[in-house]
């Protein structure tokens, strides 16, 4: 009788761990049907303005003075009737101090383009719907696409709680080989950010970080130089907050 018991007992256990796994795989599959790697090019053009109200029409184009190129991740929020919409780091999205760098009555004129890459490399042009320097959040339509939103988590996870990211630290990523880690939940910074052991480096900005159920808790949009497992960004409030407004 007792041989018995212990045979149920192990094969309760067993079920439960299987189960478990299976739900992982299908949400870390959800996960990376969602995710896009993000591409913001930044040009600026100069331009010698004379008196008067300033327009580009009143203005001598001077030159390209400087560009840039910026990549991060990111990961499908929403579905609409015109296409997806995705977020990623609001400072991404956000134009370089650059655009300083010549004073009046030589000013600059910044255009950016925006574009993703899909789990499966195709390319999809976007355009920024909304961006905030303080929550670090952005969010970009694209047009006739349709990634697959992730739900965001009615609760945040418990400190010690294993987490997952899906991102493409320093650019790394191919078609249907996207960059996984798992790591720690610890808790949330005075900033009102979250804290993770997660490793990133710089193109993790705006990557989605999961719980084991494949829903949103956080992204990460930073990292601590000199000891890069430990990761940081908006946590779950912020992000709902952000979209809500």
């Amino acid at each position: 009788m007792q041989r018995l018991f212990l045979v149920y007992v192990s094969l309760i256990a067993f079920g439960c761990s299987s189960l478990d796994d299976l739900v992982r795989e299908k949400s870390l599959n959800r996960a990376r049907d969602s995710f896009v790697k993000v591409f913001i090019e930044n040009s600026y053009d100069a331009y010698s303005c004379y008196e008067g109200e300033f327009t580009l029409d009143n203005c001598d184009f001077y030159g390209s003075v400087y560009s840039e190129k910026m990549t991060g991740s990111g990961f499908g929020i929403k579905s609409t009737s015109i296409g997806s919409i995705i977020m990623t780091a609001g400072h991404l999205c956000s134009e370089s101090n650059n655009s300083k760098i010549i004073e009046f009555p030589m000013v600059v004129s910044v255009k950016s383009a925006v574009y993703v890459k899909d789990k499966n490399g195709n390319n999809i042009d976007g355009i920024i719907l909304k961006s905030d320097a303080e929550s670090d959040l952005c969010t970009i339509l694209l047009p006739k696409s349709n990634i697959p939103p992730v739900r965001i988590a009615k609760k945040d996870p418990k400190i010690g709680e294993k987490v997952y990211n899906l991102s493409a630290p320093r650019g790394v990523f191919s078609p249907n080989n996207i960059m996984l880690f798992e790591g720690f939940y610890t808790g949330e910074f005075p900033s009102g950010w979250s804290g993770y052991t997660i490793p990133a480096a710089p193109g993790s900005s705006g990557s989605i970080v999961i719980n084991k159920r494949g829903e949103v808790v956080g992204m990460i949009d930073a990292v601590i130089v000199g000891f890069n497992q430990i990761s940081l960004g908006p946590n779950r409030k912020s992000i709902i907050s952000f979209l809500e407004e």
